[in-house]
């Protein structure tokens, strides 16, 4: 028998460890897209829904301007379902951006690749911020709507 070759590999030439590598660098580059992607949008929906809704109501708030409601209660009352709208919605998506996508994710790569069990971890700091964020972006979007209405 003649002798053998030997190989050693190490992590950057083992071709199981580059795809891997490669994986993970898309996956991590779509995260960082993803949550840009989503505030916009969500400004966009509140921006559209506000405006909509403001504009339907107008008639209502002559009324209730009539009826000698001043500009900061009516406005209240948009702000307060604007903020709860977002609050409600800011912890849900939470919930699933850090529960229901990394799930799915994992399953599909656990299908190319053999993995231990998914551990949940939340950044908690960063998930109050981003409420903050939210939060305070569709309140000056609701109340530029309510200020432009109310004119």
């Amino acid at each position: 028998m003649e002798h053998a070759d030997t190989y050693v590999l190490g992590r950057d030439t083992n071709i199981g460890y580059v795809c891997f590598s490669s994986d993970t660098d898309v996956v991590q580059s779509v995260a960082g897209v993803f949550p840009v992607f989503f505030f916009l949008v969500a400004a966009l929906v509140c921006l559209t829904t506000m405006t909509r809704m403001i504009d339907d109501q107008r008639t209502q708030i002559g009324i209730m301007k009539a009826l000698g409601y001043s500009s900061s209660s009516i406005m209240l009352k948009y702000l307060i379902y604007s903020g709860s709208a977002t609050l409600f919605g800011s912890i849900i998506g939470i919930g699933v951006g850090a529960f229901a996508f990394p799930a799915i994710v994992w399953f599909g790569y656990s299908i190319v690749y053999s993995f231990s069990s998914l551990v949940y971890t939340i950044d908690w700091s960063l998930s109050l911020g981003m409420i903050a964020a939210n939060l305070l972006v569709m309140l000056l979007v609701t109340w530029y709507c309510c200020i432009k209405e109310l004119k």
